[in-house]
């Protein structure tokens, strides 16, 4: 991963807009309409040229391929793995809402929405053993990639790829013992296609919206309760990165997006002394609302193994990480986070 050394590196945080006519490719695909697969594979290849050619005239140092190749940031998942399948909810299942805690105090204002961002309308179950079975579909994605930046003058290229804790909050547990045993088959799964995208010669990028957000998905939950939850969800994340070098990941957290009071978004108003746990992604020192960018110091211990993703430094000692930084000797890794998300 190359630093900002001479001058601040440019990049994203991702998906970029799809051109109309391959979007409607991607919503017959993804609602069974006829589709000419030929087609559609041409389509992608010429988007990603496009898009490629796009972010560095627009500037851009590092950049991917806009995952223009899938219907979806996150559930394109779901052609990727195998166990699950598409069910209506059973009385009781907990709805996953970005806005649930505000839900609560102001049900009246969102009863009168007729749609939200950021429900999850499709109600998918895990029913069986987690495998992945993605390969074509990735080897596809990296060949396009590498097509679209033959010939191109750039600084480094990034593949973005879903987390397992995200994955969990769209794809519900009905199959394994416990929310770890689960989790732990989620990344088990995707350590495959985070290793080839890293083979392949690229950043992975891993994407985790819901590290954040799911404490409002989680509406009942403490704070020391959801520190806890973060917690596992990290260690899984670690657990299908292993054997991948931490200098070769960044990382992508957003709070996500929806009109509503945001009344109980205690992630962004954390105090100093509400900085005990290690495995929570806190607020960087003098970041604004809106797109912020994190550094994050490697090394640091979660319970379970090594947590990669590190600790971000209080406000006391910004000054000493700034220098240590700058002199070299550490060498942290990037995270992209954005207010409004995907």
């Amino acid at each position: 991963m190359k630093y900002s050394t001479d001058r601040i590196l440019t990049t994203h945080a991702g998906a970029l807009p799809q051109p109309p006519d391959l979007k409607q490719m991607h919503i017959a695909k993804d609602t069974g309409k006829p589709l000419n697969e030929d087609a559609f594979h041409q389509r992608v290849r010429l988007a990603v040229s496009e898009v490629v050619k796009k972010q560095i005239s627009c500037g851009l140092d590092i950049i991917n391929d806009g995952e223009v190749g899938k219907s979806n940031f996150s559930r394109y998942a779901g052609e990727r793995l195998s166990g699950f399948v598409e069910r209506d909810a059973k009385p009781g299942d907990q709805l996953s809402t970005i806005f649930a805690r505000d839900m609560v105090e102001f049900g009246e204002y969102f009863r009168n929405k007729t749609s939200n961002r950021g429900d999850n309308v499709k109600r998918v179950f895990c029913n069986g053993p987690l495998k992945y079975i993605g390969q074509r579909s990735l080897h596809q994605e990296i060949d396009d990639f590498k097509a679209g930046l033959e010939g191109q003058n750039y600084q480094e290229a990034f593949l973005p790829a879903i987390a397992p804790g995200t994955i969990e909050h769209w794809m519900k547990n009905d199959y394994y013992p416990d929310d770890e045993a689960y989790l732990i088959a989620i990344a088990e799964a995707m350590h495959e296609e985070y290793k080839a995208i890293v083979d392949a010669g690229f950043l992975l990028q891993i994407d985790d919206p819901d590290l954040p957000d799911g404490w409002q998905f989680m509406s009942r939950m403490t704070v020391e309760e959801y520190r806890k939850y973060a917690e596992l969800r990290v260690d899984a994340l670690n657990h299908g990165l292993r054997d991948i070098p931490p200098d070769k990941v960044r990382f992508h957290t957003c709070w996500g997006s929806y009109h509503g009071p945001h009344k109980y978004d205690r992630y962004r108003r954390a105090s100093s002394g509400d900085r005990r746990s290690s495995a929570a992604l806190r607020q960087a020192p003098g970041a604004r609302k809106g797109n912020r960018r994190y550094r994050l110091r490697p090394g640091t211990e979660s319970r379970r193994s090594a947590n990669r993703l590190g600790e971000v430094p209080g406000d006391g000692g910004r000054r000493a990480h700034r220098e240590q930084a700058a002199m070299g000797k550490m060498k942290p890794l990037l995270i992209a986070v954005k207010g409004p998300c995907c």
